[in-house]
């Protein structure tokens, strides 16, 4: 093997090397209106707190908690990810602790499959106001997780693909 093909060959581990490592490196999570953080959130409930890895950099994350406001004694909890005006909503994700196994939802609709787990997605309805409208609301338990997602901006594709990334 000559030279150059040997330094491109080897330029091309490197460049791999970097892309691994970068693509591995945990992005920070930019929050909006003073909300509660993930880390203190998991040391405040009683059940795996899940977060998508996968969404923009740019999106920023308001969590809600709930009873309405607590700080201490939380229940529940809603992740809502905005655009990075923080104007509009992109999806939300309401978490709890799992009672047991996901029974189909009154609005239930079709049965995914999100990584394993059992899940529910029910399309919005068409309105006068949307005609076409795009989201809906997809729902599942991932261990003693129950998990409720809700949007009108992203696809049912997008949804579980960011449902998929819950760890």
């Amino acid at each position: 093997m000559n030279v150059s093909v040997k330094l491109i060959l080897g330029l091309l581990l490197i460049v791999n090397l970097i892309l691994g490592i970068e693509a591995n490196l945990v992005q920070a999570i930019k929050y909006n209106h003073n909300s509660i953080t993930i880390p203190e959130l998991k040391k405040k409930v009683d059940f795996k707190v899940l977060t998508p890895k996968e969404i923009p950099s740019h999106w920023t994350l308001d969590i809600k908690t709930y009873p309405w406001g607590e700080k201490e004694d939380i229940t529940d909890f809603r992740l809502h990810y905005m655009d990075k005006y923080d104007e509009h909503l992109m999806f939300g994700i309401g978490e709890r602790k799992a009672s047991g196994r996901l029974e189909k939802p009154e609005y239930s609709g079709k049965t995914v499959n999100i990584n394993g787990y059992k899940g529910y997605f029910s399309p919005f309805k068409a309105s006068r106001r949307n005609e076409h409208p795009i989201g809906g609301i997809l729902c599942w338990v991932q261990n003693d997780t129950y998990l409720e997602m809700d949007s009108s901006t992203l696809t049912k594709n997008e949804m579980i693909n960011i449902a998929e990334s819950m760890e």
